[in-house]
């Protein structure tokens, strides 16, 4: 079933059709409120809230983009909301104009994936996905050696554009 029949069938009040549409994207969306809170129970907490705002607005989708990408801003814009509460009030003025937005997320995907071969980009997008460590990946034998030589490329490639 495509995303269009899922939001179709949210819309027309199956609850069970949202769970399937957001499903393939959970663990995604809680490894990014995870790196974005830097505690699981905020992750958790926002990925909730965010996944509340998106099957109350669903009708406010117009399809410009996929279902995925729209909701993945609405984590990440919740992510930005938990970890400004935690800040200090006067400090929160220069979070807001500092903090990385979906669109630097974006930039940040189209670099690593320009630096890296497609087979690499393969490995490095799963083993985010996955929520995994470099430590974890690299006890396999195999993978050891092309995680070095990501992470040589990565470290390099960021070296460069500080």
């Amino acid at each position: 079933m495509t995303e269009e029949a899922y939001i179709r069938d949210v819309l027309a009040g199956d609850r069970d059709a949202f769970a399937r549409l957001i499903e393939p994207h959970l663990d995604l969306w809680l490894h990014i409120a995870r790196a974005w809170t830097g505690d699981q129970q905020d992750a958790e907490d926002a990925v909730q809230e965010a996944l509340l705002q998106c099957y109350r607005n669903l009708g406010q989708f117009r399809g410009a983009s996929q279902f995925s990408t729209w909701a993945t801003k609405i984590v990440i814009r919740q992510c930005y909301r938990i970890s400004a509460k935690q800040r200090p009030v006067e400090a929160l003025d220069q979070v807001q104009a500092s903090a990385p937005g979906f669109e630097g997320l974006v930039a940040l995907d189209r670099t690593i994936r320009d630096s890296l071969d497609p087979g690499e980009y393969r490995l490095f997008r799963q083993a985010i996905g996955e929520g995994r460590s470099w430590q974890e990946i690299a006890r396999r034998p195999a993978l050891k050696t092309r995680w070095w030589r990501i992470r040589q490329r990565l470290k390099q490639v960021l070296e460069e554009g500080s």
